[in-house]
């Protein structure tokens, strides 16, 4: 759970936007994709590392036609330990550790990060699925008050 100075104003903020794809729902899928992104207002330093699938993994065509990712074009992707590195370091540059990370469904991602990261996370998550969830249950409430 993040835990942020209350006296910075989010527009202020500097988050890491992370994003995953991957064959199937964890622990059963391979990542096909991770991509993330500094934030502060507008988007800056956009990266995404397509991942190489082991030999014997498939993508689902649901996956292909969602994601445009093909089994052909995962050849040239690189291993997802190499993705996390590259991921790692951006995160490890900034001022706040950990680093306050936005993540939309982390339930789906957080088990692929956590199998990547061996000395623990230097993400701070945050899940807009979750805080939706929460602020529509208190918005229901309060309605129905």
């Amino acid at each position: 759970m993040i835990c942020l100075d209350s006296r910075v104003p989010l527009s202020q903020l500097e988050v890491l936007v992370v994003d995953c794809q991957a064959t199937s729902a964890a622990p059963n899928g391979n990542l096909l994709e991770i991509g993330w992104a500094r934030v502060r207002g507008a988007m800056a330093d956009a990266h995404a590392e397509l991942i190489r699938l082991p030999a014997h993994a498939r993508i689902p065509p649901a996956v292909t036609r969602v994601t445009g990712i093909s089994h052909r074009m995962t050849g040239k992707g690189v291993d997802a330990r190499a993705a996390w590195l590259s991921l790692s370091k951006d995160a490890a540059a900034r001022c706040q550790q950990p680093v306050p990370a936005v993540i939309h469904f982390a339930r789906f991602e957080q088990p692929f990060l956590r199998s990547l990261a061996d000395e623990g996370p230097l993400l701070d998550v945050v899940c807009t699925h979750e805080m939706a969830r929460r602020l529509l249950a208190k918005a229901c409430s309060l309605v129905s008050s």
